[in-house]
């Protein structure tokens, strides 16, 4: 049995891969944790002007202007986190999150008229959950892990709310559209939407390569301005990831970077990640 092999290694020997395909890997992360965010917000909001409504078709109305509202901001969302790193979302694994994603919401749309014309507004809650759950989880096969554990959730929250008294909707809607969301929300926001950034992957990977680089260094190294490497390195300073050293070669001002044991254990995750989507894509 072959033991593991170090993460200087693994990185050394990953870092020109990293280079080559960071214009694809933000397709495996550009779900936007703080959109869920705002999303789930959204939806305890739905849920509180719902209980208000006297008619049926008026709790759905309300209900459809969210699902509207959820794609708006989650659309948004997801295509300035993929501008930001400069990443597409129209190809690569990109697309097949889509391509993924999009029919379980079709059936659910289809579904949602049927139950309409046959007033079965109380199958509406679970299918509605079960479906978007499906769809999380099997598009999930193309981004972080937490991914299609969420869809898992919703799933299994779906299937419940299908065999309870319709009365109970409410709790079944703002705990899967509104709970299930804030908190893979604040998961996917704070750790899987930070190192995979094309600059601050570069910066964890160049550092696990070598024991320090200076600020110049990393400039260079990285082809990238003062102003990009600074505002990078600062987020992974303030995550733990890296650590920061200010002194003076003579009079000159030297910055000098260290990854931090959080931030080798970061990286470690993210290739363990990577690889894997290699080997998963390599055996289709």
């Amino acid at each position: 049995m072959t033991s593991p092999r170090p993460i200087r290694d693994r990185a050394l020997d990953n870092l020109q891969f990293i280079r080559s395909t960071m214009e694809r890997a933000g397709s495996f992360t550009a779900v936007p944790g703080w959109g869920m965010v705002v999303v789930g917000a959204t939806a305890l909001a739905a849920t509180w002007l719902a209980l208000r409504q006297a008619l049926a078709a008026d709790w759905l109305a309300v209900w459809l202007g969210e699902a509207v509202l959820g794609v708006v901001v989650g659309g948004a969302a997801m295509v300035q986190k993929a501008r930001a790193a400069k990443d597409p979302l129209l190809s690569g694994p990109g697309r097949r999150f889509g391509l993924s994603f999009l029919p379980p919401i079709v059936v659910g749309a289809l579904l949602t008229i049927a139950l309409y014309r046959a007033q079965l507004f109380s199958m509406m809650p679970g299918t509605w959950l079960l479906l978007y759950g499906t769809a999380v989880a099997t598009a999930g096969a193309f981004s972080v892990r937490i991914v299609p554990l969420m869809g898992v959730c919703f799933m299994l929250l779906g299937t419940a709310a299908l065999f309870t008294p319709f009365r109970w909707w409410p709790w079944f809607m703002a705990a899967g559209f509104g709970g299930l969301n804030i908190a893979f929300g604040f998961a996917i926001a704070r750790r899987h939407g930070l190192i995979h950034e094309r600059v601050r992957l570069a910066i964890v990977s160049a550092l696990a390569v070598r024991d320090s680089l200076t600020f110049n260094e990393l400039k260079a190294l990285l082809k990238t301005s003062d102003g990009n490497l600074s505002v990078h390195a600062r987020k992974l300073e303030d995550a733990e990831y890296i650590t920061c050293d200010k002194s003076f070669e003579g009079r000159v001002p030297k910055t000098e970077y260290r990854l931090t044991a959080l931030g080798r254990r970061a990286l470690e995750r993210y290739l363990d990640h990577m690889e894997a989507l290699i080997r998963a894509t390599r055996g289709r």
